[in-house]
């Protein structure tokens, strides 16, 4: 599972504000509580965070430009020493929201205009140790020999296989026309090479 360091940063920031609320709404009392508990002050941040782990590119721009606007507002806030004590817990929250997203949109801004490459060069070793595993299944089913097996597993080990991704598809696809029956062991070797 690949870590995504952003969200957990940025849900750390969301629970420093919830709590940061908790505490200031204890402070004043429950018609405050009931106050704080708006739109503005639970589900605004709630839904930011949503938008920033939502698999849309587009939602999380949205979502890491308002956590942005939202965090620069609190630390002006904090700067100018103009809140309530107890609420400089939920501002701190703000803060580090705003810290990962400003961090994202910067990225972003550079992959755009082609200062940071979007894509990887090599193939991630997820897919190495899957392509290798459809080989191995390949070798075990006698379509491919020992000997293409060991040259390709020294291929993918090394990192000779340029697209990864590409030809694992390949295989796939045409694993499953083999499976289906659909092409004989020869037209799967034939297609393979």
């Amino acid at each position: 599972m690949k870590k995504n360091y952003k969200h957990v940063i940025l849900f750390i920031g969301f629970i420093v504000y919830v709590l940061g609320l908790l505490i200031t709404g204890m402070s004043f009392g429950l018609e405050s509580v009931i106050y704080f508990n708006t739109v503005i002050s639970i589900i605004y941040p709630l839904l930011t965070i949503a938008f920033c782990v939502a698999q849309t590119k587009t939602l999380n721009v949205l979502g890491y430009a308002i956590n942005s606007i939202s965090g620069v507002y609190a630390l002006t806030i904090l700067i100018q020493g103009d809140f309530e004590e107890t609420a400089v817990i939920m501002l701190i929250g703000l803060v580090i929201m705003m810290c990962v997203s400003i961090c994202y949109l910067a990225t972003s801004i550079l992959k755009f205009f082609g200062f940071v490459k979007a894509g990887k060069a090599t193939a991630s070793s997820n897919e190495k140790i899957e392509l290798l595993r459809l080989y191995s299944e390949l070798n075990k089913n006698e379509i491919i020999t020992d000997e293409e097996f060991a040259e390709i597993k020294t291929s993918v080990i090394k990192g000779n296989i340029k697209d990864n991704t590409t030809k694992l598809n390949q295989i796939k696809e045409l694993k499953k026309l083999y499976d289906e029956q659909v092409i004989t062991k020869d037209e799967f070797i034939t297609f393979n090479k």
